[in-house]
């Protein structure tokens, strides 16, 4: 049997197996284990069965995905080319009958990733039609954020405060979610991976735009109200000159200092000054504002057509957000996609303040890492063994 070409192998799951179900359970159409009984909705979705929470099938019976991620992508095409002479919809269901004999049941990160189709090779329509017709569960990406990499040189992320940015999402809420709003395979609707990495650049970008913008106008009366209208207390804290807040709005760009990402990404400390962890604070609140206009915004878009799909938000990665922010997004997702556990994302916390379950990758304890990275701040070093990692996550559950 040739092995697969995959770009990389995840395993989530919205939960942990519990101690009495048997890895010879049943299965439903979907791959649900029958003898966790859940709702019978027609529609992947979440529930909490005998105090723990299930991913439920369609059918109603819980779901551990052993799944992959980021199938199909531009590096595949010298795959595509000499495994299937070029024809790219042999490949992709060749490749699936390849996963299910392997023992993958799902797609987690849908038939493609936006962030790995760049050069555009890989036909994307014909990726969605395949993955249903051949019934494995994936997910839908709806393009609204982009990962650092998808973008060109100079380019910068959108305004979301703009109605320009409230109507791009409008779109493609029609494009990628109406084709698949009575879709029972799919899992649910991602807005994308790696969505919220380098975003002190996010936040800096959105205030240097052009006077007059919305973004750069929201984030400017945020800082005026938290000082109070004192500039001279903002300039003390953020070692700057502004003669008044009308300054932010109209005149000279506020730029967030680069340690504040080796910050939140947990190997650097912030300087010792008196104020730094004011501006930390302040970068963590404007930054909130972003990302909650981002997700009730498409939250409001896709729930105008599709009122069944789980909303899984983005895929954030470990540059996530704080617990806090995490409350803030839960009215507008089904799931929290932290990705992974380290000492910068307490994905305990998360769930415990907010009420929803997390879709975690087990990237982190997988045996897909060189040892030199192992027992890194975020990764926690390798877990080979299937019976070893279904411990782990009964106890992270």
């Amino acid at each position: 049997m040739k092995m697969p070409y995959l770009a990389a192998v995840t395993c989530l799951s919205a939960l942990c197996l519990s101690s009495n179900t048997t890895l010879g359970s049943e299965l439903d159409a979907y791959g649900g284990l029958t003898e966790v009984v859940g709702e019978r909705t027609g529609f992947f979705h979440t529930q909490k069965i005998d105090g723990r929470w299930w991913l439920v099938t369609p059918e109603g019976h819980g779901f551990f995905g052993v799944g992959i991620s980021h199938p199909v992508t531009g590096s595949s095409r010298a795959a595509v080319t000499f495994a299937s002479a070029g024809d790219q919809e042999a490949w992709m269901r060749d490749g699936i009958r390849k996963m299910r004999e392997l023992g993958y049941n799902c797609v987690w990160s849908g038939p493609y990733s936006q962030c790995r189709t760049r050069a555009g090779f890989v036909d994307t329509n014909l990726a969605e039609r395949v993955y249903r017709e051949m019934k494995i569960p994936h997910a839908i990406q709806v393009p609204l954020i982009n990962h650092a990499v998808e973008l060109a040189p100079g380019e910068k992320r959108p305004d979301v405060f703009s109605e320009e940015y409230r109507q791009s999402v409008a779109d493609k809420v029609a494009e990628y979610v109406l084709p698949n709003q009575a879709n029972p395979w799919v899992l649910g609707y991602y807005y994308g991976f790696g969505c919220f990495m380098r975003k002190d650049s996010w936040v800096n970008e959105t205030l240097a735009r052009e006077p007059g913008r919305p973004g750069r106008q929201y984030f400017s009366d945020i800082l005026e109200d938290r000082y109070n209208g004192d500039i001279g207390l903002f300039n003390r804290v953020y070692q700057t000159t502004y003669g008044s807040f009308d300054d932010l709005r109209r005149g000279e760009v506020l730029s967030y200092p680069q340690w504040i990402r080796g910050v939140l990404s947990g190997y650097a400390d912030p300087p010792n000054r008196e104020g730094a962890d004011r501006v930390l604070a302040h970068f963590e609140e404007v930054f909130e504002e972003l990302a909650v206009q981002v997700y009730k915004v498409a939250f409001e878009a896709i729930r105008r057509h599709d009122k069944n799909h789980m909303i899984l938000g983005g895929y954030v990665k470990d540059m996530t957000y704080p617990t806090r922010t995490w409350v803030r997004l839960a009215p507008y997702v089904d799931v929290l996609a932290p990705q992974d556990l380290s000492a910068t994302n307490p994905v305990r916390a998360h769930i415990k303040a907010t009420g929803r379950p997390a879709l975690l990758s087990d990237q982190e304890f997988g045996n897909v890492y060189p040892l030199s990275v192992q027992g890194t701040p975020s990764t926690p070093g390798s877990v080979p063994e299937l019976v070893d990692r279904r411990v782990l996550y009964d106890l992270e559950a």
